[in-house]
């Protein structure tokens, strides 16, 4: 049996008082890797906190689902695993407070650690970020230098594709741009031909989607704040009307 197993097995064998202190102990080691902002660490405390504790007892859904599938595979117990059985279903006050502690201390735990890998997954998006600014900067300090390097150019695109946003994706496609215009100079690998033309429909639509989705944003928060404003006189911006005109302008109504 491996070690992990073996640890496993002792833990389950030994009384589930101790091992709901034990559990309680690595919350709490959990907690504090928490606030200090090491979510990697709590990550590991509250899973081993859990395995403290005996799975969640199934729902009667979940028993006669488990139950059909077992229907096929009964086995004859014997006299020993048959005493162990009736011991388990009787359960005393005592034991019963401990199971609901338990079941308590559960549900805090998987709370926590589902806070903890959110956070872990934000901490890690938000280094991503900074090494992409790292990229884009370090591509720019080359191209100042070097106008033609398609690389760095490459790389730079690539990196404002990555962190996304209105501004971010004009930024990349103006870059596409650019090593398209030093494709037709020669400057760019036939290989790379394909990719690049595949890179510029892409950012293309992403530019035109965050566009549109940056000005539903930005009206909503306008509306937002126009209707607070308005309706000091018993108004909203549902009360006027915008028409685009034919000279491309747009004109005002009021409606009641």
């Amino acid at each position: 049996m491996p070690i992990s197993e073996a640890h496993g097995a002792a833990t389950q064998e030994a009384p589930l008082g101790t091992r709901l202190n034990e559990a309680k102990a690595l919350k709490t080691l959990g907690n504090t890797q928490y606030e200090q902002k090491k979510y990697a660490v709590a990550v590991s405390h509250y899973t081993d906190a859990i395995a403290q504790l005996p799975p969640r007892p199934l729902s009667e859904q979940e028993e006669k689902q488990e139950g059909g599938e077992k229907l096929d595979a009964i086995e004859e117990i014997d006299d020993a695993e048959a005493e162990r059985i009736a011991e388990q279903q009787t359960i005393s006050l005592d034991d019963h407070l401990l199971f609901e502690e338990v079941a308590q201390l559960r549900v805090k735990l998987y709370a926590n650690l589902a806070a903890s890998h959110l956070k872990l997954v934000r901490f890690q998006w938000k280094l991503m970020q900074e090494q992409y600014e790292k990229t884009i900067d370090a591509s720019t300090q080359v191209l100042l230098e070097d106008p033609t390097n398609v690389k760095a150019l490459h790389r730079r695109a690539v990196a404002y594709e990555k962190l996304g946003g209105w501004g971010h994706l004009n930024d990349a496609l103006k870059d596409y741009r650019q090593l398209e215009s030093l494709d037709q100079d020669g400057y760019v690998p036939t290989s790379f031909q394909s990719e690049l033309k595949q890179s510029i429909d892409r950012v293309q639509q992403s530019v035109q989607q965050a566009g549109e989705k940056e000005k539903t944003e930005v009206l909503g928060k306008l509306k937002t704040l126009g209707d607070n404003v308005l309706g000091y006189f018993g108004l909203s911006t549902d009360n006027f009307q915008l028409n685009q005109q034919e000279g491309g302008g747009y004109s005002l109504n009021f409606v009641q």
